[in-house]
């Protein structure tokens, strides 16, 4: 397994302060893009802590059994969900295997398409290609594939 993180993706920030006693959706759901990350302070600060934390998570989760490896190369796009403390520690709350990936034509302010082209440049390399964004997290060995059986992230 190969495990990479990508620096520039999006911040969503509530409208409303984070309340145990307040269950409405502006303040238990966040899913609208504020802002590209990099845009925000802290992050160069952070990120490392969350390409960490989703590392070991990866790691041990292939070390355990939990992921198998295929019988072909593939990849896939997941996005992973923090929370952030005020004193900056950090916390991952899920990953998401079917994360939204929005077009260029249709969000020319906050599509998906550098992220996308990056990570087809690592598994298909071509001439002006760029995976500058992209960050190798971990490598680890899983348990070898059992035909008929393949094991998903969705298993976590």
């Amino acid at each position: 397994w190969k495990l990479y993180t990508y620096k520039d993706g999006y911040l969503s920030i509530s409208p409303k302060p984070w309340s145990p006693t307040d269950l409405s959706k502006e303040t238990q759901v966040t899913i609208i893009r504020s802002k590209r990350i990099d845009d925000w302070e802290p992050w160069p600060r952070l990120y490392p802590k969350c390409k960490s934390s989703v590392a070991e998570v990866i790691r041990r989760a292939a070390e355990q059994g939990k992921l198998e490896g295929r019988d072909k190369i593939q990849f896939e796009i997941i996005s992973a969900d923090f929370i952030v403390t005020t004193s900056e520690d950090v916390y991952l709350l899920e990953f998401n295997t079917g994360p939204v990936l929005r077009d260029p034509e249709d969000h020319p302010d906050v599509h998906d398409a550098g992220m996308i082209m990056g990570a087809l440049q690592i598994v298909e390399p071509w001439e002006g290609g760029s995976e500058e964004l992209w960050d190798l997290a971990v490598e680890c060995k899983g348990v070898p594939p059992r035909p008929g059986q393949q094991s998903s992230i969705d298993e976590l």
